[in-house]
This record gives structure tokens, C-alpha cells and sequence, in this order.
């Protein structure tokens, strides 16, 4: 009676092993599969940048040709992140206390601070094509905001074939007791003269009287 039993244990065994074979091989395939499209929308990007007509070259691919190098090179949504940095004694005094841009408040956190604001572009993957960063200052009493300013902005590009075409717009200000500060840059995907996208993104950091603050995309203070 315990040959047949120990039989049984080793075929339930040897079953979970043939699945997870099988889920190992399926996630390898798809794995091997997302590397050669992303490898064939990298020489698309390269063969569109090298070419004497790039728009004739481009409307000669395929439909699946298209589609690949869509989904690799070009961008189909942005995301945003944040960080910060206290500046002067005050500040540091308030984050050391846990009254920080993040965290959660007791009492009104004062001093001055820049709020860092990340925007990315992402191809249909969620892979970065470009990146910009605002470093955006503000000062605060505790109940009112006496100062904001646009610290620096930073771009970078990721893919073939995308550049940054520099900052085009930025300011600062004060607005309904917000230090506000804001950057938009240029960013192109183009190939001899002919651009197959242009992004102008733009990037805002909103400083509260509490010493807390937030990022959006808004374009200007108001």
C-alpha cells in the first residue's frame, strides 16, 4: 500500500515541475520576443535617422513595422515624481522634527525649500524616452508664502533619434499663498527636417505655507 502512495506524491511532483517548466518557457519566450521587437524599432530608428527621405522611408514599413517602432520609440504618456531638499537651518530643523514636503504635518513646517519634479515620457513599455526635472524654491513663514523662485531645470533623451531643443518657457511667483515655480522644455524625435513627434512638456512645483508642496504639469503660475 506504500509503493502506490509514494507513486502518487512523485506524480503530483512531477506535475508542479512540468508546470512551472512550462511557465519558465512561456515567460523566456516573451522575454526573447520583447528584445527582438526592440531590437528591430532600434534599426527602424536608426534606418529612418539614416535615410535621405525619412517620411517616404517611413510610410514604406509595414503595418508591424510601424507598430513596433510606436511602441519602442515614440511617446504614449508622461509620469511625474517628486523629491525634496530643505535649504537653510530652519528647514533642516523642521524635516530633522518630520515636518518635511512629505511627510505628515503636527504644526506649519517654516523655512525654505526646493521641491524636486520629475516628468518622464514613456513609450508604450513604460521604458523612458525623455526625462526633465524641476528644482523648484519656496519660503515659508508657517502661514504665508514670502517667496518662490525656478531654482534650475535639467532634460535628458534615452532613444535613438530624440533630442532636447532647451528650455522655452519658466517663471516663479506667489498666487493665493503658493510658491509656485514652473519650466516647459522642447523635446523632438525627428530624422533629416522631418519630425515624427514633438513634446513641450511642462513642469510645476507648488510650494505651501506648511512647508508642504506638490507637483503638477500646469504651465505658468496662474
Amino acid at each position: 500500500m506504500a509503493a502506490p502512495a509514494h507513486a502518487g506524491a512523485v506524480q503530483r511532483d512531477s506535475t508542479v515541475q512540468e508546470l512551472e517548466d512550462q511557465l519558465v518557457s512561456i515567460h523566456t519566450g516573451r522575454v526573447a520576443q520583447s528584445t527582438t521587437n526592440e531590437h528591430r524599432a532600434l534599426g527602424i530608428s536608426q534606418a529612418l535617422l539614416a535615410s535621405a527621405d525619412p517620411a517616404r522611408y517611413f510610410a514604406s514599413l509595414s503595418d508591424d513595422e510601424r507598430a513596433i517602432f510606436k511602441a519602442y520609440a515614440i511617446v504614449a504618456s508622461t509620469v511625474t515624481k517628486t523629491g525634496f531638499v530643505p535649504l537653510d537651518d530652519i528647514a533642516k530643523q523642521s524635516a530633522a522634527k518630520g515636518l518635511t514636503p512629505t511627510g505628515t504635518y503636527q504644526v506649519s513646517a517654516i523655512g525654505c525649500w526646493v521641491k524636486t519634479g520629475y516628468r518622464y515620457g514613456t513609450n508604450a513599455w513604460g521604458a523612458n524616452l525623455w526625462s526633465l526635472q524641476l528644482n523648484g524654491g519656496y519660503c515659508s513663514s508657517g502661514s504665508y508664502i514670502s517667496r518662490a523662485w525656478e531654482d534650475s531645470s535639467f532634460a535628458q533623451t534615452y532613444w535613438i533619434g530624440w533630442s532636447h531643443h532647451g528650455r522655452i518657457g519658466g517663471g516663479a511667483g506667489t498666487v493665493s499663498n503658493q510658491g509656485r515655480s514652473w519650466t516647459q522644455h522642447k523635446f523632438v524625435y525627428g530624422a533629416g527636417g522631418w519630425n515624427v513627434q514633438e513634446q513641450l512638456p511642462c513642469l510645476r512645483v507648488l510650494g505651501y505655507p506648511s512647508g508642504s508642496s506638490a507637483v503638477d504639469t500646469g504651465c505658468g503660475i496662474y
